[in-house]
């Protein structure tokens, strides 16, 4: 039985994922959307769904990073409750958002050449 943390996932993880269709190309989204919940319905793990995903000794040297900010100042990554990462990571979506805006892309790619 799936609790209420499990389902508070499923709803913020369909969100997500409405969000990043609904800034595709109108007559694109639909194809992108059965595409995506085929493939959550097979399954699948973080590797398969991001291929940035680090390696187990990547992540080993990344836990023992230090934090610099926030509740957990002073504590490694690895001694931080994941719920907190998770809420970090989720306080910095709009920002992921915004780095990806393809507006930003072309004026970075401007600025650049100039």
């Amino acid at each position: 039985m799936p609790t209420d943390k499990d389902v508070a996932k499923r709803i913020a993880g369909r969100k997500w994922a409405e969000e990043v269709i609904a800034d595709l190309p109108a007559n694109e989204r639909d194809e992108y959307r059965r595409a995506f919940m085929s493939f959550i319905k097979q399954g699948f793990t973080v590797t398969e769904l991001d291929p940035r995903a680090m390696t187990d000794n990547a992540s080993r040297v990344f836990g023992r990073q230090i934090l610099r900010f926030g509740v957990h100042l002073g504590e490694t990554y690895d001694e931080c409750p994941l719920d907190y990462l998770e809420w970090l990571v989720d306080r910095n979506t709009e920002l992921v958002r915004y780095l990806r805006s393809r507006r930003i892309h072309e004026e970075r790619k401007t600025d650049a050449q100039n």
